[in-house]
This record gives structure tokens, sequence and C-alpha cells, in this order.
């Protein structure tokens, strides 16, 4: 609708009053609930209106009051329509870039999750939806710059397309790997618990990785039967130890009369012949001990000559 002021000292002809009401109507019938590309498009358009609007009010306003300065009333109702207009225009103008950041989070977020939905449709391995990473941010730049809804779920949609390529290929990776991995867990589970780490690495790493923890087990087991060996031989060796006499004093020499120039005559036994007699003593000492005491009984048998035969000194075997 146009809006006609002409003023020549009073109010010649004006429909401003029809021209408010008609505004004011307009005002009240604008859609500030934005969901869809419509909705956006026709509140744009709205604005441009509004703003256009705002200019033909001040410029029949200056024109009128280059007229004449009587149209107080003229004036506070242009203003007022005038003011209307400007605050329903940043209103809405707030609210199309409010609403557009808020319809791109959601179609954001509905994207992702059609991706999540998609992948736990496929029968994958869990190292495959363990390792396959998704980085949320691929889908706020695709809806960057776009200023429909359809615009911004065709970019979503394609980054889901991308993604579910790229989680098939993953997947055949994984499922590949496998096939090279489970005949070692077979024979050596302990040695790959951590088989999903392991699955979603490049198949030359993981086969490395494979021989590198089957060769150490295998030194590992060999270093210890190699010790249980030499343990046993020790042991082995230890108990045949016990069974000789100690070293250089455990053996003590035969007994031999001391030389004097002149033979020297035994007594006779006085029950008649010499039979053999073994006297035991029994020691609980150190082994140094035990020689010490050794060297004095042989210095002090000397005084009985070849009655005397040996002394020896002995660790007995004990029993395990």
């Amino acid at each position: 609708m146009e809006l006609i002021v002409q003023i020549s000292g009073e109010i010649q002809k004006s429909n401003f009053s029809e021209y408010k009401n008609k505004m004011l109507a307009v005002i009240d019938d604008i859609n500030t609930d934005l969901q869809t590309d419509e909705d956006f498009a026709a509140a744009e358009i709205t604005v441009r209106h509004c703003k256009e609007a705002e200019k033909a009010i001040d410029a029949a306003r200056e024109q009128a009051m280059e007229n004449t300065a009587d149209i107080a009333e003229l004036f506070k109702s242009m203003t007022e329509v005038s003011n209307k207009l400007q605050e329903t225009r940043l209103s809405l103008s707030k609210q199309i870039k409010s609403k557009k950041e808020e319809v791109k989070g959601k179609v954001v977020a509905d994207g992702i999750k059609s991706l999540a939905d998609k992948m736990a449709e496929i029968d994958a391995h869990p190292a495959a939806l363990q390792g396959f990473i998704i980085n949320n941010d691929d889908f706020t730049k695709a809806v960057k710059g776009k200023r429909t809804v359809d615009s911004m779920w065709k970019a979503v949609d394609k980054v889901v397309s991308q993604y579910l390529d790229g989680f098939g290929r993953y997947c055949s990776k994984v499922g590949e790997n496998l096939s090279v991995l489970e005949p070692y867990i077979e024979q050596y589970s302990s040695l790959f618990v951590d088989q999903n780490n392991l699955l979603q690495m490049d198949a030359g790493a993981m086969v490395e990785i494979i021989h590198s923890r089957i060769a150490k087990f295998k030194a590992d087991e060999e270093a210890l039967r190699l010790k249980a060996e030499a343990k046993a031989k020790e042991e082995k060796e230890q108990e045949v130890e016990t069974e000789k006499p100690i070293h250089n004093i455990d053996t003590l020499p035969p007994r031999q009369a001391p030389k004097t120039g002149r033979e020297q005559v035994t007594p006779p036994d006085p029950a008649g012949t010499d039979d053999p007699f073994v006297m035991t003593v029994n020691l609980l000492c150190t082994t140094e001990k035990a020689k010490e005491i050794a060297r004095t009984v042989h210095a002090a048998l000397d005084q009985f000559g070849p009655a005397v035969v040996s002394v020896n000194l002995n660790r007995p075997s004990v029993a395990a």
C-alpha cells in the first residue's frame, strides 16, 4: 500500500489512518515461528518491506514538514508506526539469525544420530566400532554458509555417506587382520588380550608385534627351563657333596707312630689281642669351628701312638 500525505497549512489530503491500520494489521500477521525454508524466506522478505515502509514514512514526514508545521498529530502517528516497524524489523532479524543457528544445530545433531544408527545396523567386529573415529566438526563445517534447510540436509547427508563408505573399508581391514591373528590367539591367547587394539593397526605393524611377542614368550620359556635345569643340577651336586668328607681337614691322614730313633713297642692288650673300636663325637657348630676341634683332637691323640688309627671329620647327610 502506498502512503500519501500532502499538507498545505493544514492537512489537505492524507490516508495515513487507513495506512496505519493496514500496517499494524500486517505487523500482527507476521510469522515469527520460523521452522522451514519457506518461513525463513518469507521473514527475510518481510524485513525488507518493513525497512521500505520505514523509509516511506520518513520521506512523507519530511515532505509534510516542508509544507507546514501544524501537523503534530500526524507526525506523532507516523513516528509510532515507524518505531513499530523498526522494532519488528530488528526483532525479526535477530530471530532469523538465532533460529537459523538453532536449525543448523538440530540438522547437525540429527545427522550425527543418523550415522550412528546406520553404523549400528552393520554387523561389525567390536574392534571396528571401537577404532573408527567420527569427527563431529565435519558435520558443523558442512552446514556452514548454507542458507536453506534443504541445502543443510544435503550437505549433512553427504558427510554421512562418506563416513559410511569409510567405515565399510575399515571393517574390511579389521576382518583381514582378524583372519591373520586368530590362529595365534588359539595357541597364545594370553599374549593377545589386547586383540581389539591390534586389529585396528596396519597389517604389517600388527604382524611385527605378533612375531615379537611370540619370540619373547619362547625366549622366556627357554630361560625358565634352563634355570630349572641348573637349579636341579645344583641341588643334586649339593646332595652328593654332603656325602663327601670336608676337603683337607675332614679326612685326616692315618695315625703313624712318632719317629724317636727307635721302634716304639705297643704295650700288650691286657685282654689279649687288639680289637677295632670307634669313638663318636657329635658336634653342633660352624664348619670352621668343627675343623678347629678336629685339629685339636688330632694333636691330642698323638700320645696314644698307633692305637689311634685315624680321625675323620664328616658332615652328616640331612634328609629332605
